[in-house]
């Protein structure tokens, strides 16, 4: 079985943060991340760009976070992620997205979780929505949870 590796946008952070249902699916990846049930990729740039967003005063408003409070929910996103330097890769095509696509070539077994639908990258990495991703994942998680208490 190859495990799946995620790489998380952003906006997955920051919808995840600023969204009023708690069940939705970026706020259920981030909580995922957060309880360590979700391997996913982290690097210094990906981590500066957690931060500087996370931080902008418009953002800040919505979200009513402290820096202290920002700090514990980084230092708990870096805690439980797969730390990898990024390899030279292809360009992405944002420009402003090339740290991604150079941190996803990092990790053989690595999918893209990310706001809008990507698009494949040099290396034909599969890209999935949040929505689509929830269903995978927490679908599983229930026929998981169920078979394992059936089984107790």
């Amino acid at each position: 079985m190859t495990l799946k590796v995620c790489l998380v946008d952003t906006n997955v952070i920051v919808s995840g943060l600023i969204g009023a249902d708690p069940n939705s699916p970026p706020a259920r990846i981030l909580d995922a991340m957060l309880a360590g049930d979700l391997l996913y990729l982290m690097s210094e740039d990906l981590l500066d760009e957690y931060a500087s967003v996370l931080r902008r005063p418009s953002l800040v408003r919505l979200h009513g976070r402290t820096d202290d409070e920002l700090d514990v929910i980084l230092s708990e996103l870096v805690a439980n992620a797969i730390w990898r330097e990024p390899v030279a890769g292809s360009d992405a095509p944002d420009t402003g997205d090339n740290h991604l696509w150079a941190l996803l070539a990092s990790h053989p077994h690595a999918r893209h979780r990310g706001p809008t639908p990507c698009r494949e990258s040099a290396q034909r990495r599969p890209c999935d929505l949040p929505t689509a991703f929830c269903r995978y994942v927490f679908v599983a998680e229930k026929i998981l949870t169920t078979f394992t208490t059936a089984a107790a």
